[in-house]
């Protein structure tokens, strides 16, 4: 039994011997894939904290009316921090603003760099939900529909009564009217939601025996 130990033995320190190259070698690789590991944990927290900074900045402007101060902070988030969900925030509000202010062509471009930047799902259905419906108030309405149903959220319930506007307004009144019946048929519907969903399919369906 000795012997065999012995042997055993001397057969790993021949075996570290003959590869010491590839052992050390593999230590160091291991010891350089922890550091870099930590060193991108580090540079990532680094980046969330500045990107936090840059948000506060900008939401504190905001309240100030300083659109100057604003402008900076977003312009610095947007390059330094494209992919932080504090920049997606700052987008979403920049963007309402435009909204507002009826900016149609510089929404839809800030949507088209949210939609693409974002790692947030959420936030990229809200981004395609509110091209689409900037479509349609341009009466843009087959860019509108492809946007719309290229959202692949069937209990997403803004984009089925966007798709019976959209109808609506385009003359596919009946079409219209099969979608609002299915949304006011669902369970648990919000009732202030149902409202005025009923009302508008009450209003479409006044149109559509009078046509």
């Amino acid at each position: 039994m000795q012997d065999f130990s012995e042997k055993a033995s001397q057969n790993v320190i021949k075996f570290c011997s003959d590869y010491k190259v590839h052992i050390i070698s593999g230590f160091f690789l291991i010891l350089l894939a922890l550091y870099s590991q930590t060193r991108y944990t580090t540079y990532r927290q680094d980046m969330a904290l500045a990107a936090a900074e840059h948000y506060y900045t900008y939401t504190q402007a905001a309240e100030r009316d300083d659109t100057a101060t604003q402008q900076r902070a977003l312009e610095m988030l947007k390059t330094q921090s494209p992919d932080e969900s504090f920049t997606d925030l700052a987008r979403i509000h920049e963007i309402a603003s435009l909204i507002d202010n009826k900016d149609w062509d510089a929404a839809e471009r800030e949507l088209l760099g949210l939609e693409k930047s974002t790692k947030i799902e959420m936030f990229q259905t809200i981004a395609r939900y509110k091209r689409a419906e900037i479509y349609y108030v341009q009466e843009r309405f087959d860019e509108a529909l492809a946007t719309i149903e290229s959202l692949e959220h069937p209990d997403f319930y803004l984009k089925q009564h966007l798709q019976a506007r959209i109808y609506a307004a385009s003359g596919q009144k009946e079409r219209a009217l099969e979608i609002f019946e299915q949304l006011l048929a669902l369970p648990n519907l919000d009732k202030p939601v149902q409202a005025s969903w009923a009302a508008q399919y009450q209003a479409l369906a006044l149109e559509e025996n009078l046509a």
